[in-house]
């Protein structure tokens, strides 16, 4: 490594921050497969809550005539754990009000929702935690009852259902000795929903740090199943690759590059995108900026003095 190398790094440590922004916007589903589909798109950005902090990982939770209901990740670089936080958006896509979901010691991100027979799920991802929990959402007290850990002493990452031809699907990032968190695709299936889990039998299916870490729920367009997923290639999030799915059954899977999805040049925020969902009308989506400030060292040692604090008053 040379000298300009290691003072970029160094810079780039100490002076520049990871933000992402979520925004939401009108749209037909079919222009997903089309790589320039964000074009001249009007979003709507969601505000962040304060400095150092963001939303990122939205998923949609509903989409009424007079509002709309988000789950994202909400996570404040004073403390780096991630939250989980609904936010209630009105038919303009104007942010009104957040509730706090999940708050734990572990951090959770990426929640992902799936419904099946009238019943709202959640399964966010608590790999910190080593374990994949399952929730059920209540819809009349908008609040999560835990169903149960679908996979203990596991690190799944970015886990995302599909039900497909009776079966449900469970697709998911991993990571070892020799390959990154972003490149490994693993599939798990099981017959009902909270229990009985099995691997599937060509694990891993993918390993590609361009093409592999979920980015979202399935979709379907014209009776084919697509899966968005992260190009992680130059950097963490860097895009979205949107994938056909011709074959999967519990012994194969087959999937086929259809477009990478690109920033336009007119989006604020030009540093990458890794969620993309869809519903109703409605697609939502999240930015990366890499911010500069010069204050980062103090959010820095803000946490760290947090933490130590924390460890003596515990000690007493």
């Amino acid at each position: 490594m040379n000298f300009t190398k290691i003072i970029k790094k160094f810079i780039n440590r100490r002076f520049y921050t990871e933000i992402w922004h979520v925004g939401v916007f009108k749209g037909d589903i079919t222009e997903i497969l089309s790589n320039d589909f964000l074009e001249n798109k009007k979003i709507s950005w969601i505000p962040n809550p304060k400095s150092f902090s963001y939303f990122a990982d939205p998923f949609f939770l509903d989409v009424k005539s007079s509002e709309l209901n988000l789950l994202a990740e909400y996570f404040d670089y004073r403390n780096k754990i991630g939250e989980i936080w609904q936010l209630n958006l009105d038919k303009d896509c104007q942010l009104q009000s957040t509730k706090k979901i999940i708050v734990d010691k572990f951090h959770h991100s990426y929640p992902a929702i799936f419904e099946n027979e009238n019943k709202k799920y959640l399964l966010p991802e608590s790999s910190a935690a080593s374990n994949l929990s399952l929730f059920e959402f209540d819809k009349k007290l908008e609040t999560l009852q835990k169903l149960t850990n679908l996979f203990d002493e596991t690190i799944l990452i970015d886990a995302t259902i599909l039900k497909y031809q009776n079966l449900f699907y469970l697709f998911f990032n991993s990571k070892t000795p020799h390959h990154k968190n972003n490149s490994i695709l693993n599939i798990a299936y099981s017959e009902q929903i909270e229990s009985n889990w099995l691997m599937h039998s060509a694990n891993p299916v993918k390993i590609d740090t361009a093409n592999a870490r979920p980015a979202g729920n399935f979709f379907v367009i014209e009776d084919k199943l697509y899966r968005p997923a992260q190009d992680c290639a130059l950097s963490y999030g860097a895009a979205i690759i949107i994938n056909q799915v011709i074959k999967l059954n519990k012994d194969e899977y087959i999937e086929e590059f259809i477009t990478r999805i690109n920033l336009p040049e007119s989006f604020p925020y030009q540093d990458g995108i890794h969620t993309i969902n869809y519903k109703n009308g409605y697609f939502v989506i999240d930015c990366r900026e890499n911010f500069f400030s010069p204050f980062k060292i103090f959010i820095v040692w803000q946490r760290r003095l947090t933490r130590l604090l924390a460890k003596i008053k515990k000690r007493l």
